[in-house]
Protein backbone atom coordinates (compact mmCIF):
# COMPACT_ATOMS: atom_id res chain seq x y z
CA UNK A 1 0.00 0.00 0.00
CA UNK A 2 2.91 2.41 0.62
CA UNK A 3 4.75 1.86 -2.52
CA UNK A 4 0.96 2.39 -4.31
CA UNK A 5 0.79 5.85 -2.68
CA UNK A 6 4.49 6.74 -3.49
CA UNK A 7 4.16 6.09 -7.07
CA UNK A 8 1.06 7.97 -7.55
CA UNK A 9 2.35 10.72 -5.51
CA UNK A 10 5.70 10.66 -8.05
CA UNK A 11 3.42 10.05 -11.18
CA UNK A 12 1.02 13.11 -10.82
CA UNK A 13 4.43 15.71 -10.46
CA UNK A 14 5.38 13.73 -13.88
CA UNK A 15 1.74 13.93 -15.47
CA UNK A 16 1.60 10.69 -15.86
CA UNK A 17 -1.26 8.37 -15.40
CA UNK A 18 -1.20 5.90 -12.98
CA UNK A 19 -3.12 2.56 -13.34
CA UNK A 20 -3.33 0.38 -10.22
CA UNK A 21 -5.06 -2.77 -11.22
CA UNK A 22 -4.40 -6.94 -11.29
CA UNK A 23 -1.97 -8.33 -13.10
CA UNK A 24 -4.43 -11.12 -13.90
CA UNK A 25 -7.21 -9.65 -15.43
CA UNK A 26 -5.66 -6.52 -16.82
CA UNK A 27 -5.06 -6.57 -20.94
CA UNK A 28 -1.32 -5.57 -21.50
CA UNK A 29 -1.17 -6.24 -24.64
CA UNK A 30 -4.22 -3.68 -26.03
CA UNK A 31 -1.62 -0.69 -23.76
CA UNK A 32 0.71 0.56 -26.20
CA UNK A 33 1.19 3.65 -24.76
CA UNK A 34 2.00 1.56 -21.27
CA UNK A 35 5.91 2.27 -20.72
CA UNK A 36 6.14 -0.57 -17.98
CA UNK A 37 4.60 -2.11 -14.75
CA UNK A 38 5.48 -2.90 -11.53
CA UNK A 39 5.01 -6.09 -9.04
CA UNK A 40 5.64 -7.33 -5.96
CA UNK A 41 7.52 -10.42 -5.58
CA UNK A 42 6.10 -11.99 -3.32
CA UNK A 43 2.61 -9.99 -3.19
CA UNK A 44 1.05 -8.59 -0.44
CA UNK A 45 -0.55 -12.37 0.48
CA UNK A 46 3.32 -13.65 0.19
CA UNK A 47 1.73 -16.01 -2.65
CA UNK A 48 4.93 -16.00 -5.78
CA UNK A 49 3.53 -15.60 -9.62
CA UNK A 50 5.29 -16.60 -12.57
CA UNK A 51 4.99 -12.88 -14.62
CA UNK A 52 6.37 -14.90 -17.62
CA UNK A 53 3.36 -13.78 -19.72
CA UNK A 54 3.07 -10.33 -18.29
CA UNK A 55 6.89 -9.65 -19.38
CA UNK A 56 6.18 -10.97 -22.84
CA UNK A 57 2.78 -9.08 -22.88
CA UNK A 58 4.90 -5.92 -22.23
CA UNK A 59 7.52 -6.68 -24.16
CA UNK A 60 6.04 -7.04 -27.00
CA UNK A 61 4.73 -3.49 -26.60
CA UNK A 62 8.64 -2.03 -26.18
CA UNK A 63 7.25 -1.52 -22.41
CA UNK A 64 9.37 -3.05 -19.02
CA UNK A 65 8.82 -5.16 -16.35
CA UNK A 66 9.85 -4.15 -12.54
CA UNK A 67 10.24 -6.74 -10.11
CA UNK A 68 10.05 -5.25 -5.96
CA UNK A 69 11.43 -8.23 -4.72
CA UNK A 70 12.00 -9.25 -0.93
CA UNK A 71 15.93 -10.64 -1.09
CA UNK A 72 15.38 -12.95 1.72
CA UNK A 73 12.23 -14.65 -0.64
CA UNK A 74 14.77 -14.71 -3.72
CA UNK A 75 16.60 -17.70 -1.49
CA UNK A 76 14.22 -19.94 -2.45
CA UNK A 77 12.53 -18.39 -4.93
CA UNK A 78 12.90 -18.56 -8.80
CA UNK A 79 14.97 -15.48 -10.03
CA UNK A 80 12.84 -12.67 -11.37
CA UNK A 81 15.47 -12.91 -14.39
CA UNK A 82 13.93 -15.89 -15.36
CA UNK A 83 10.49 -14.51 -16.15
CA UNK A 84 11.82 -11.72 -18.03
CA UNK A 85 12.40 -9.00 -15.48
CA UNK A 86 13.81 -5.88 -16.80
CA UNK A 87 14.61 -4.16 -13.57
CA UNK A 88 14.65 -5.82 -10.27
CA UNK A 89 14.61 -3.45 -6.67
CA UNK A 90 14.57 -4.95 -3.11
CA UNK A 91 15.59 -3.29 0.70
CA UNK A 92 18.00 -4.86 2.74
CA UNK A 93 17.27 -3.19 5.47
CA UNK A 94 15.48 -6.50 7.15
CA UNK A 95 19.18 -7.80 6.77
CA UNK A 96 20.56 -4.93 9.06
CA UNK A 97 21.60 -2.54 6.03
CA UNK A 98 20.84 0.67 6.75
CA UNK A 99 19.21 3.20 4.38
CA UNK A 100 22.32 5.86 4.20
CA UNK A 101 24.80 3.01 3.80
CA UNK A 102 24.33 3.32 -0.72
CA UNK A 103 23.40 1.26 -3.06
Amino acid sequence: PQSIDLMKLRAKYFGMELIVGDHKSTDFKSMDKLCGALVQYPDTDGLLFDYSGLADALHGNGAHLVVSADPLALVAAKPPSEFGADVVVGSMQRFGVPMWFGG
